[in-house]
This record gives structure tokens, C-alpha cells and sequence, in this order.
């Protein structure tokens, strides 16, 4: 594999070095596949967090009934995932556990993405690791069929579709990444991020192939630059708008700077190499541009029509960009503070200063540095050393786009085609790693983990003067801390210390199917008793936050919404008393600690005493019925 070009290797399928790589690469993929499926499937059925799952689900069931997301009740993203659980339940049933194998079918197709891609820049054992590290970093972590595991998939899919194109010329793959972005906004509003990814690296491929065309005159076209340079400033001004209210320095470094390097490399790139008049390279741009957004525009068309046909437009519109500013303000989890980037900068150091231990030495590092690696490990059971590695995990999503950047710079004698799928893959991780805002807890670091680390990976094995050896130690390190201290535990411990999560209980509900701590199902299974004898054949009212009690009792929620603080003005005491008496409803189950909206106040709660006088406690729920 040349130092200046792995990409070409494995990009170009004609020469006999290529397809000695393609032969080799079919056991290695055979071999991760393999292990990854019987790694995650381990995972399949394990653990949960109640609200999650019903949310999920509930959703799913209401559509499956016919309703329509946004205009019937209060879906808690675009809507495109719930209309697909809606087809798993109908094929294979409606219960908990159907959830997870959409979620690990998709994953089952994400590994060999990933494999794919970093065979653009790799040998296939290599690969192989680097698949490894995706594997470890994703699921295994939070097993749950949530909407930003998707778009993580099909970001994947849709750099490997650029990387294809880059290589090919054609524009299917842009159609196809198109197609990615589309769907990806469909389940959940976070795809635009990816939208403006690719917009971004189409701006700079342009630039590529407008050098290659030394003929052209002016060598540099000023309208042309003044016009990328304004697309720059816009989305570095997007970028600080989004924080608005939350201008930490950490969100300026973690959330804006990545942007603003991308950004930046597109403006040097143009001046540097850009070639040709101002209209030709506008429509060079819109020749790249069209074929992505039709590929985006397509999913997005079919999924309005139902809305269109109804006149339920302004209720998708307030549902999908309207509602989320609610949630906004009121689900925030800040990131660590500043500092935590501090244990990010030996690894950076190793990416942006190669030469430093390049030589004889090398090995000798290396055996250094597994041995301080494996005595981390070995000593991150203790919660202060596990966040110490954490946090410089979670800061290599910035590391990587700013080591590419200077890679991008530094080294003219990159292959053209090694340059753009370098970029490619720092876009996506800068404007995905957006996914962890606001709400930045630790398992939204896992949305785009996978991204952050082939970027890494492209970024080493691309700079001749790299210590492979250096990274490789450094890459198993991560794979073996996400298996053996990050896996076994759970999204609640994520990010702070390792402590194994039992959930070797079975839920034992028709609805459930899934492994849960023995408190848990206890409980769900004494509620769902509970409503069955007390409300019999009529309704019941469950809140605030518990929309798994709705599923797994198999009762109709009564409202739209499934947390009450996304709700709209909230309806007085007496007034939603009243409609639940008119609605049948016989029992409620009453949430005393929701994790989100406010207990219920103390005049709802009188007026519900009053109208369901018996009651019992079970877990953190009153259950009360008349």
C-alpha cells in the first residue's frame, strides 16, 4: 500500500494490486461479519430504559391503527422509523422484542459499510480492526431501536455511496447518497446535519476537479471564491446560532470549530487550486449538487404525500421543527467542561507531529506504549482512570477533523481521490458529531463514535510518516475498552465508571420479550396486573412520562401526548378530569418521578384522588381506580 495513496489500492479494481486486496478482503469480512452478529445478537434482548422502548413502540401501534404521526398525537421525531416498526410489528408482532430485530437486521448491514470504507484506506486486517472498533463503540452499548442509531447507519452508507462516486465518476452514487440523507432526515430531524455534510464535500469536490482541468482560464475565478467563502461564513454563523443560549467554550470548540475547519478547507482549497470561469464552475457545482438533492428530495416527497392528501402539512411542519425547540429547552445534558479535551492531546500530538517517533525506535515506542495502554486498562475499573479514557475518546471526533486538516494542507503529495475521501469522512463527523445537541449524556458520543474513528484511521494510514504501529496500539486499546468496560455495563453508567447492569430477568409480559433487572419487571408485571383486574374492559389514563405502561398493558393512551411536558398548554385539573370520565377510563397509573416533565400538581392530583379512591403503590407508580 503506497504511504501517499491506500486509496488507491482499493479504489482503483482494475490493477492486480487491487484485486489481490478484493481477494483478500472476502475471509476478513466473512470472519468480522461473523463475530460482529454473534457479538451484538448477545445484546439483542438485554436491558432497557422503560420510556424509551414504550415511546417506540407506542408510536408504532398508533400508526399501525391508522393514525398518522404529528396530526393524531405527539411523535417524537420525523416519523419515518415508526412507520417501519409499524410493518415489523404487523409482520412480527407487537411487542417489545420485534423492535430490536429491525435494529439488529440494520446493524447487520452497517459492519460491512464499514468494513467497505475503511478498506478505501486500509489493508483488510486493518479494516477488520477498525470494523471491530464500530462495533464495540455502537450498539453493544445501548441495545434500543432509537432513531439516531439510524442515521448513523445511513450516514455510513451514504460516505461509502460519495466514496464509490469519487472513484466511478457516476452520479449514481450521489443519487444514492441522496437517498441516505433523505431517509435519514425522515427518522429523525438530525439528518439535515448530514444534508449539509455532503453539500460541503460536494463544494470542495467541485474544486478537485475544476484543478484537474489546468487549461481553464482565469486560474482562480474571484466571484467564484468570494461565493465559497460565503457559504463558509453562513455555516459557521449556523453553527453558533444553534448554540444559542449554550455558548460554553466546549460547545464553541466541540460543536463550531470542527465546522469551521471543514468550512475553512473548502475556502483554501477554491483559492489555492480552483480553476475556470464563474459560470461554468456554478454549473460543475449544480451538476453534483442536483443529482444528491434528488436523491434527498425523493424519500422526503413520498413520505409528505399522506400529509399533503389529508391537509396535515402545518401539522408536520410544527411536529418536526416546531415541537423539538420544546424538548430543547427542557431535555439538556451539558458536555464536561473544557478541561476534558486536555486528555485528547497526546493522541493528537501522535497524528499531527508523525515524524517525532518514525524510525528504529518505533517498536520500542510501540512496546511502551502497550504496555501503558494494557496497565490503563487493567486499572480503568477505578472510576477516575475510566473517565480519564473517556474523555479522550469523546474528543476524538474533534482531533480527527483538525488532524485532517492540517494533513489536508501539510501533504500536496496525497493522491487527489485520498484527499477528497479524507474530507468526506471530517464533514460527516464534524456536522454528525452535532447529533449530541443538546442533549449531550455519554451514549450520544456512540452516534457518531463509529465516524470519528475510520476518520482517524483514513487520516494515519493516509500520512507516510505515520507510527502505524503507534495507532495500531492505540486502536486496540479503544476495542478492547469498549468490550471489556463500556459493553458489560450500561447506558446509565456510560461515560463515568464501569459497573456491570444485570437484566437477566425476563420482563414475562406478552407484550415484553426482553431481559430486565428483576425490580423491573416486578414492577411492570404488578401494573400491568394491576390495570387488567381494576380497569377491566374500560380506559385508562397513564402519566406523566410512562408511555410503556400504555404498550405493554395493550390500552389506548387517551391523549397525544407521551410525555406531558412536549404537550401544549397544559388543559385545567377539572377540564381533563372530566374528559377522562367521558373517555370510560377506570383506572390511572400515576408516574411519581418522571424523568422529564413535573409531578402532577397537587389540584390534579386531589381531583384524581377524589374520582379513583382506591389506590395502590407499586415501584414509583400509584395505580388508582374507581
Amino acid at each position: 500500500m503506497s504511504a501517499a495513496s491506500p486509496f488507491g489500492e482499493s479504489g482503483r479494481t482494475g490493477s492486480p494490486a487491487a484485486a489481490s486486496v478484493w481477494r483478500r478482503r472476502g475471509p476478513v469480512l466473512a470472519l468480522v461479519w461473523i463475530l460482529s452478529a454473534w457479538y451484538a445478537g448477545t445484546f439483542v434482548d438485554g436491558g432497557w430504559i422503560p420510556h424509551d422502548e414504550g415511546t417506540l413502540a407506542q408510536s408504532a401501534e398508533r400508526v399501525l391503527q391508522g393514525e398518522l404521526p404529528h396530526r393524531d398525537y405527539d411523535e417524537g421525531y420525523t416519523g419515518g422509523l415508526t412507520r417501519l416498526h409499524a410493518v415489523a410489528f404487523r409482520l412480527f408482532g407487537t411487542r417489545l422484542l420485534t423492535l430490536r430485530f429491525v435494529l439488529f437486521a440494520s446493524f447487520l448491514a452497517f459492519v460491512p459499510v464499514i468494513f467497505a470504507i475503511a478498506m478505501r484506506f486500509a489493508a483488510p486486517w486493518v479494516a477488520g480492526m477498525v470494523t471491530a472498533l464500530a462495533v464495540a463503540w455502537s450498539v453493544p452499548n445501548y441495545f434500543a431501536s432509537l432513531p439516531s442509531w439510524y442515521t448513523l447507519f445511513l450516514a455510513a452508507l451514504g460516505v461509502l455511496a460519495l466514496l464509490r462516486h469519487v472513484e466511478t465518476g457516476r452520479s449514481s452514487g450521489l443519487v444514492v447518497a441522496g437517498l441516505c440523507a433523505g431517509l435519514s432526515l425522515l427518522v429523525k430531524v438530525v439528518g439535515i446535519y448530514d444534508i449539509a455534510a455532503v453539500l460541503i464535500f460536494l463544494a470542495y469536490r467541485e474544486t478537485a476537479l475544476a484543478s484537474a482541468h489546468s487549461d481553464w482560464r482565469p486560474a482562480v475565478a474571484p466571484g467564484f471564491l468570494w461565493l465559497k467563502g460565503a457559504g463558509a461564513i453562513g455555516l459557521v454563523a449556523a453553527l453558533v446560532v444553534t448554540l444559542e443560549g449554550w455558548r460554553s467554550p466546549m460547545n464553541l470548540v466541540y460543536f463550531v470549530l470542527p465546522g469551521a475547519v471543514v468550512a475553512g478547507l473548502v475556502v483554501w482549497s477554491e483559492g489555492r487550486h480552483g480553476r475556470g470561469s464563474f459560470g461554468v464552475r456554478c454549473h460543475a457545482l449544480f451538476r453534483l449538487w442536483a443529482p444528491f438533492a434528488l436523491g434527498v428530495a425523493a424519500p422526503v416527497v413520498v413520505f409528505v404525500v399522506p400529509y399533503v392528501a389529508v391537509g396535515a402539512v402545518p401539522d408536520l411542519l410544527n411536529g418536526v421543527f416546531r415541537q423539538p425547540m420544546r424538548q430543547i429547552a427542557m431535555a439538556r445534558v451539558a458536555l464536561p467542561p473544557v478541561t476534558s479535551l486536555l486528555a485528547a492531546v497526546p493522541y493528537a500530538l501522535l497524528l499531527m507531529v508523525p515524524a517525532a517517533l518514525r524510525g528504529r525506535s518505533e517498536r520500542r515506542w510501540a512496546a511502551a506504549l502497550a504496555a501503558g495502554l494494557f496497565a490503563a486498562l487493567l486499572l480503568s475499573s477505578s472510576p477516575e482512570t475510566y473517565r480519564l479514557i473517556w474523555s479522550s475518546a469523546r474528543s476524538l471526533n474533534v482531533v480527527a477533523v483538525i488532524a485532517g486538516g492540517v494533513l489536508l494542507v501539510r501533504s500536496e503529495s496525497l493522491e487527489d481521490r485520498t484527499r477528497q475521501g479524507i474530507f468526506l469522512l471530517m464533514a460527516v463527523t464534524a456536522l454528525m458529531s452535532l447529533v449530541q445537541f443538546p442533549f449531550s449524556a455519554p451514549i450520544y458520543f456512540c452516534y457518531v463514535a463509529p465516524l470519528a474513528g475510520v476518520t482517524l484511521a483514513a487520516i494515519a494510514l493516509a500520512d507516510g510518516r505515520a507510527p502505524r504501529l503507534l495507532h495500531l496500539c492505540v486502536l486496540v486499546f479503544y476495542v478492547l475498552f469498549g468490550v471489556v468496560r463500556m459493553n458489560p455495563s450500561y447506558v446509565f453508567a456510560l461515560g463515568r465508571y464501569a459497573k456491570p447492569y444485570v437484566a437477566q430477568t425476563p420482563l414475562g409480559l406478552p407484550r415484553g420479550g426482553l431481559r430486565v433487572p428483576a425490580a423491573d419487571a416486578r414492577v411492570y408485571r404488578a401494573v400491568v396486573a394491576a390495570v387488567e383486574q381494576k380497569a377491566g374492559g374500560g380506559g385508562m389514563w397513564a402519566g406523566p412520562d410512562c408511555p410503556e405502561v400504555y404498550f405493554l398493558s395493550g390500552r389506548r393512551n387517551p391523549t397525544r401526548e407521551f410525555f406531558d411536558f412536549l404537550g401544549g398548554p397544559p388543559e385545567p385539573p377539572a377540564a381533563f378530569v372530566e374528559r377522562l370520565e367521558r373517555g370510560g377510563v377506570r383506572a390511572v397509573v400515576i408516574n411519581r418521578s418522571p424523568d422529564f416533565s413535573p409531578p402532577l400538581s397537587p389540584e390534579l392530583s386531589a381531583l384524581l384522588i377524589a374520582r379513583f379512591s382506591e389506590s395502590a403503590e407499586i415501584g414509583k407508580f400509584t395505580v388508582r381506580w374507581r
